[in-house]
């Protein structure tokens, strides 16, 4: 699957994996992990830091499309997954731009 993902995404999607799971699985959430981490130089480029009262993560750009990655059948499975059990438990946030992560995924 090719999917542009912005910073928010990529900041929110590994919130959403469980902290204990099959070592399978675990694998795969580290595999996402790592291939959808914010680099130095994006840190850098997009001057992404803590907000003030140490609650998030806040930046001053970034290509309005976002980045554009690869993901196996095996992590759009367990993103999807991480999703649809969010929906289940009616824990979706219902800020626009998880809405938005959401309907990416979820069509």
């Amino acid at each position: 699957m090719n999917i542009n993902l912005t910073l928010f995404d990529r900041i929110s999607i590994p919130t959403m994996f469980p902290e204990k799971a099959s070592f399978a699985d675990g694998i795969v959430y580290d595999d996402i992990r790592q291939k959808i981490k914010i680099t130095q130089d994006e840190v850098s480029e997009y001057k992404v830091r803590s907000t003030t009262d140490g609650s998030g993560v806040e930046w001053d750009n970034e290509p309005k499309e976002g980045k554009k990655f690869e993901l196996t059948t095996l992590e759009e499975r367990v993103i999807i997954k991480a999703l649809k059990e969010l929906d289940a438990k009616s824990q979706v946030p219902t800020d626009p731009k998880f809405i938005a992560l959401f309907k990416k995924f979820i069509n």
